[in-house]
């Protein structure tokens, strides 16, 4: 029997999600610095996300 993949909590919501209620997630990033990425939002968010999966080009 297949095991289905478990969903971030957060995956299903229906409304807007505000940026500081994924402060405590981990994050997947291009690049190891988030300065001038996207993930710079988080910064001006006063929060720096937790970049636990770094990809490569």
């Amino acid at each position: 029997m297949r095991r289905r993949a478990r969903q971030p909590p957060l995956a299903s919501s229906e409304t807007p999600v505000r940026l500081g209620r994924l402060a405590d997630t981990d994050w997947i990033s291009g690049c190891s610095c988030p300065e001038g990425t996207l993930l710079d939002a988080p910064l001006r968010q006063v929060f720096r996300p937790r970049a636990t999966h770094v990809v490569a080009d």
